[in-house]
Order: C-alpha cells, then structure tokens, then sequence
C-alpha cells in the first residue's frame, strides 16, 4: 500500500514536550481539560467520511514499532500490542480480538500482518479471516507530534487532539471517520472494519 503521509510537523525537543504536559496534568487538575468518561457506555464521535485532503494525520516520533505477522486461532481471544523501539518502548497500538473476533471454524489458525505507517500514528491491517467485534486502540502520550498547520487552525495542540479520531482510508481518495471512543487520556479506540489502513487523523 501506498504510505499515506501527514503534513510537515514542528521539530520539539523532549523537554518543552514534558513541560507542555506538565501544563495539561496542572490543567486537568484544575478542570481545565476535558475529564475521561468514566461510564459504562463510553462516548463515540459521530462516523463520517471526508476527502483524504481535509484532514491532517497525526505525525509520530520515536523510533517505530516494528511491522508484525502471527497467528490467530479462531475461537480464542488475543491481544496484540505494538511498541515503539528502544529506548523508551511506549505502547503504540493495540489490536483486541475477542474470542468471536474471527469468522472462521474455532481453532482454525489465521494470519494476521500489521505494518506501520511511516512517520504517522497509522496502521495497515492485514487479517486472513473476516472479522467483527476487533478493536484497535493508538495510545499517543509520548510521541504526540501535531502538524504546524493544524495548530495554527485550532490554536493549541490540545484543541487539535479534541478533534481527532480515527480513520479508515478508502481507495477513492477518502478517509472514513470511524465512531471513536476515548477510554483514557492520549487514547483512541475504533471498531476495525475489515482490512485496510488505519490513521488517526483531525479535520481541516
């Protein structure tokens, strides 16, 4: 597949990163910034499909985890965490595949490929068996790089973030916004809706 790049992003050295999120936890602490729903039925933006030209994808830092192939075993449930390389090893994605993930006769083996997009939080999924009820979630606290361009729109990086979900990029040139829930601070999670590539990504 074709890499489908964000836009040129800002060059930040570790520490203004850490003092910017010494401010947003300072913020939380004082209700500056949004609280975590801590329901039983976690909120969901609203599924939409827009150009692949009216959103910037967000960039990553970091050393990139590595691309992975394995094998599923239909009938039971798996878990599939990605990380970033050494030194730091932060947790970049995880694919969750419940025990009823996997269309195929129980014990069946099934290969699942998952490469990384270069230089964005973006996955391409590659699973040899229909699935339904697989999610995937990008956790992005260490290595959150928004483009110049979207926090000039926004005016902050923390306004970008609010805006972001995750995304599913069609052949036609589209990106479909899939509903996205936030369990916890610097994460996203969305069904996965077949195989394809997966971004997170902010509208224009």
């Amino acid at each position: 597949m074709t890499p489908f790049r964000g836009h040129s992003s800002r060059t930040r050295s570790s520490a203004p990163r850490a003092a910017a999120l010494l401010v947003l936890a300072l913020a939380a602490a004082c209700g500056g910034r949004r609280s975590v729903n801590t329901s039983s039925q976690p909120e969901e933006t609203v599924e939409r499909t827009l150009p692949q030209a009216d959103v910037w994808v967000l960039e990553a830092g970091g050393t990139p985890p590595n691309d992975t192939t394995l094998t599923l075993i239909a009938g039971h449930a798996r878990v599939v965490v990605l990380r970033n390389g050494a030194p730091d090893l932060a947790t970049f994605a995880v694919l969750t595949f419940p025990d009823s993930a996997l269309k195929a006769p129980a014990g069946t083996p099934v290969e699942l490929t998952v490469r990384v997009r270069p230089g964005v939080y973006g996955v391409d999924v590659d699973c040899g068996a229909e699935t339904a009820g697989a999610r995937i979630i990008f956790k992005y606290a260490r290595h959150f790089e928004a483009p110049t361009a979207a926090v000039k729109k926004y005016g902050s990086e923390a306004a970008f973030e609010r805006e972001l979900a995750i995304g599913r990029l069609g052949d036609d040139g589209s990106i479909l916004l899939l509903a996205t829930r936030r369990p916890n601070e610097d994460n996203l999670s969305a069904m996965l809706k077949g195989n394809g590539s997966y971004v997170v990504a902010g509208p224009h």
